[in-house]
């Protein structure tokens, strides 16, 4: 890492004559077009390389290193050339860090590549006022301050999509996972961009000349630049060695064994992973499905857990309402052996399932929704508040009727968002059951409250990718460091597993098996309220325009 930013650090004055000094900075009097597409080219990788992608886990070390090189980058550039290399990152991180939407649909991966180009490009044009800022302290907060507000707006709107925001890349850190606790994953945010410009601002005031009062900037000696690179001072070269320092304890991973097991009571959770999916099923896909679900059940109830748990969607037919309306012989007959099972079954079962409202005789809406059952009886219903733009949700599905159509018979019919965040009761012991896309945002887990634990459904099996599995365990990890609340996961292909109040994977199953997992969650109540974290982009945002007066006065005086 030091080798890397001080190779940086050289080649900053490798030609001469290629900066002069003004306002304490380094300027390139030419652009050099094939060095700006080499900055791109290794933000862009590097950004990839933060997370899994293929057999490669991926670092936040890398995270790092693309703050450093796009800091790099925007400093005394023109306008046009800062927005040309964050829209040009945007678009080949996306496209290689995402592809995994492509297996849904390429217009899946089209859509997010325009998303998250729009951010970088505005991104682009809010970091080049950090140029007007002459203090260096305030440009790094400021940098830093921009990057929490970029991913606030990630995690903020209908069509928001929070994969690949970098601070999902320290999900496998110690400290990474610390500093969320402490304040979220905008702490991250600040702390990474901040150190990456600081070590940056630091390379380029140990290159100036001058700098030690030793040296002129004028000096006619051909030695003096020299001279001045020794006798820095003491204190820059410490700064500079701390912030290069301090990327290598982000990569402490978390403890692997089970932390002290907490005080009774503990409840019992059996979470299943079937590994079967069809991206068009039929009946025979359902009656399949079925079997495997059952029969990994009856063993796990042979365990004699408090709980067993299906992933979402685990029954697609909206059995409980073919029940209560009349339907073809087909539909009923599959509904009748999935309520026979469920009634038979002595454990209480959650389980995603496609839920109508029995009221609704002509299927006007329907919900991706989480049900718990005992003994075939409904307790009660969970209907999915944040809904996957496009996939599951579209807001103009009037105004634009020949689009949605195309929606339709692209990823059938789409969803109505519940509005109630419901609380489920086993035992005495409550939980919540965010569905799938739900995890990745801190904004639905507070709506819950305070909770022992958090069970996520999912199903991540269409994009064929443990890059995607993985990427999306980060988010569960993060939600609960930040609400020190359990968060296990059930899904249908993985990644299953058990995540404690620290955010640290206690246990997981393999990707793409078929398997049982046992959870004993203890009751405890988390005493953190993490409603406060919302609230930090908004701060982020007043600082911001702050900085901005500031230097406006400033420069005009």
């Amino acid at each position: 890492m030091a080798l890397q930013f001080s190779a940086l650090g050289k080649s900053l004055n490798k030609r001469p004559g290629t900066f002069c000094q003004t306002n304490s900075l380094m300027i390139r009097k030419t652009d050099r077009p094939y060095k700006d597409s080499l900055l791109i080219i290794f933000a862009s990788v590097s950004w990839l390389l933060a997370f899994p992608f293929g057999n490669f886990n991926g670092t936040p070390i890398f995270a790092f290193i693309v703050l450093t090189i796009l800091y790099y980058g925007t400093l005394n550039r023109p306008l046009h050339a800062v927005v040309i290399c964050y829209t040009a990152t945007g678009i080949i991180s996306t496209a290689l860090g995402a592809g995994w939407l492509a297996s849904i649909h390429s217009f899946a991966l089209i859509a997010a590549i325009i998303y998250k180009t729009l951010l970088m490009s505005v991104l682009g044009l809010a970091v080049t006022f950090l140029n007007k800022i002459q203090k260096k302290f305030m440009r790094i907060v400021y940098w830093a301050l921009l990057w929490v507000l970029f991913d606030a707006v990630n995690h903020t709107g209908v069509f928001s999509f929070p994969y690949l925001c970098l601070p999902y890349s320290f999900a496998e850190s110690l400290l990474g996972l610390r500093l969320a606790g402490l304040g979220s994953l905008y702490s991250l945010s600040f702390v990474s961009a901040f150190i990456s410009a600081s070590i940056v601002e630091l390379l380029l005031f140990s290159r100036t000349p001058g700098r030690s009062g030793t040296a002129s900037v004028h000096a006619p000696d051909p030695g003096a630049r020299k001279k001045s690179l020794v006798t820095v001072p003491c204190m820059t070269r410490t700064l500079l060695i701390l912030c290069l320092c301090i990327p290598l304890f982000f990569l402490i991973p978390p403890p692997r064994q089970p932390e002290n097991t907490p005080a009774e009571p503990l409840i019992s959770i059996a979470l299943i992973q079937p590994n079967y999916y069809s991206f068009t099923p039929v009946q025979k896909d359902f009656d399949t499905s079925f079997a495997i679900l059952t029969n990994l059940s009856q063993q796990a109830s042979a365990l004699h857990p408090d709980l067993i748990v299906w992933h979402e969607t685990a029954v697609v037919p909206p059995v409980f309402w073919y029940a209560h309306q009349p339907t073809e012989n087909t539909q009923r007959m599959f509904s009748t052996k999935v309520l026979a099972f469920l009634q038979n079954l002595e454990t209480p079962l959650l389980t995603g399932i496609t839920w109508i409202d029995f009221d609704d005789l002509h299927r006007e809406k329907e919900y991706n929704a989480a049900i718990l059952i005992e003994h075939g009886t409904i307790k009660q219903v969970y209907k999915k508040m944040k809904l996957v733009p496009f996939a599951e949700y579209f807001p103009f599905s009037k105004e634009l009727p020949g689009f949605t159509n195309w929606l339709l018979r692209l990823f059938g019919p789409l969803r109505s968002p519940g509005i109630d965040p419901v609380i489920f009761t086993v035992q005495d012991f409550h939980f919540s059951a965010p569905i799938c896309f739900e995890d990745s945002y801190l904004s639905v887990f507070s709506k819950f409250g305070s909770l022992p634990c958090y069970i996520v459904l999912t199903e991540d099996s269409w994009s064929k990718s443990i890059a995607l599995k993985r990427q999306h365990l980060a988010m569960s990890q993060m939600r609960a460091a930040e609400t020190g609340s359990w968060v296990i996961r059930a899904s249908n292909s993985g990644i299953t597993a058990v995540i404690n109040n620290n955010g640290f994977v206690v246990k997981a199953l393999k990707a793409d098996t078929q398997g049982i997992l046992i959870a004993e969650i203890p009751h405890q109540v988390p005493a953190k309220h993490v409603s406060w974290f919302l609230y930090i982009p908004l701060g982020a945002l007043v600082l911001v325009l702050l900085i901005l007066i500031y230097t406006f006065f400033v420069n005009r005086n």
